[in-house]
């Protein structure tokens, strides 16, 4: 300790007045927050804020907080600080990823990535770079394709429903009466009121609707 005498004291540095060493810059670890704070220091107001943290429904930002951890975990492992990262940085995670992620999850991180580091630290990944990265990734390894989804046409439909075996009602097996009420009953349901008086074929909308409408009763007893 200092003597009085000496005219020195020892002073530290949380007293009132000593500015403390600089903080080194680090990336939230919520990426929501990461994006609100990026926001905020471009000054939108709180107002536009609470719309514009909407854009994702809340099982993308779960999808997208998954991502967000990774690529921290990866500037970890890297001994990268936050206020280094650079478009090579990235890429390199990207690249990285593509040994063992396929096409598509590969587009889910890059999108999980962009805005968080766009309005933090306006850093922009859709560049011409990103461009051949991503043709890079997908003719690497493929997207597999879906398979078609199923097609019919309502008309067809209409048009065998009011033929055998689904007529004569009077005559008609309850098997085929239940199927053709059934179709009819989910077909509606799902919007199909309006394709029905629209149909080409309104005899058979007609016939089937009467027939549907009408009740249980018009099927055969058993």
């Amino acid at each position: 300790m200092d003597s009085p005498s000496s005219g020195v004291r020892s002073v530290s540095i949380h007293e009132p007045g000593i500015a403390l060493a600089p903080q080194p810059f680090s990336l939230p670890a919520d990426r929501m927050e990461a994006v609100r704070k990026g926001l905020v220091l471009r000054g939108y107001s709180g107002d536009a804020l609470e719309f514009m943290l909407l854009r994702h429904r809340v099982s993308s930002q779960r999808q997208y907080q998954t991502c967000w951890s990774k690529f921290l975990e990866h500037l970890s492992d890297k001994s990268i600080a936050h206020d280094a990262i650079t478009r090579d940085v990235v890429f390199n995670f990207l690249a990285l990823l593509a040994k063992t992620k396929k096409y598509r999850t590969l587009s889910v991180y890059k999108c999980a990535l962009r805005h968080p580091l766009l309005f933090l630290i306006n850093l922009e990944l859709d560049c011409e770079e990103m461009v051949f990265l991503r043709c890079g990734f997908f003719n690497a390894n493929p997207p597999e394709r879906r398979a078609p989804s199923a097609v019919w046409s309502l008309d067809v439909v209409l048009y065998y429903l009011v033929r055998g075996p689904f007529e004569p009602l009077e005559s008609t097996s309850w098997r085929f009466c239940v199927r053709r009420h059934l179709f009819c009953f989910f077909w509606l349901r799902a919007g199909g009121l309006a394709t029905w008086l629209t149909s080409p074929l309104p005899f058979a909308g007609r016939r089937i609707g009467s027939s549907f409408f009408g009740g249980m009763g018009s099927c055969p007893r058993v």
